[in-house]
């Protein structure tokens, strides 16, 4: 997992580089590795580029469970596969996210063979 060199010049904003842990992230304590020490940051940006999909125990962990205990931290996915966006948007809606269903990834990762 690449926790982003800057942290010490932006303690706002931390990048968490996905495809380092794997292209299939499904358990819930692989949830729980990836976001070790990130809380006390107020933007968590999970760059999902190179990550094929994800598992409910994960997108649940880190959506549903990991948000709720960490309110204050705004977690922005990125550069997600359509599977993998599909599962984040499974997890907010769990989670009771309204805007769930509008939700847009903003750097979405083509589909692969286009």
């Amino acid at each position: 997992m690449d926790h982003a060199s800057g942290h010490e010049a932006d303690q706002r904003r931390h990048v968490v580089t996905l495809r380092d842990e794997g292209t299939h992230l499904v358990s819930r304590s692989e949830a729980k590795h990836v976001l070790e020490g990130v809380e006390h940051f107020r933007e968590v940006i999970l760059d999902f580029h190179g990550v094929e999909g994800v598992g409910q125990g994960f997108a649940d962990e880190v959506f549903r469970v990991w948000a709720q205990r960490y309110p204050e931290v705004r977690l922005r996915p990125e550069r997600m596969a359509p599977l993998v966006e599909f599962m984040v948007r499974r997890a907010l809606r769990a989670a009771g996210k309204p805007w769930a269903s509008r939700f847009q990834s903003p750097l979405r990762v083509p589909t692969l063979g286009r």
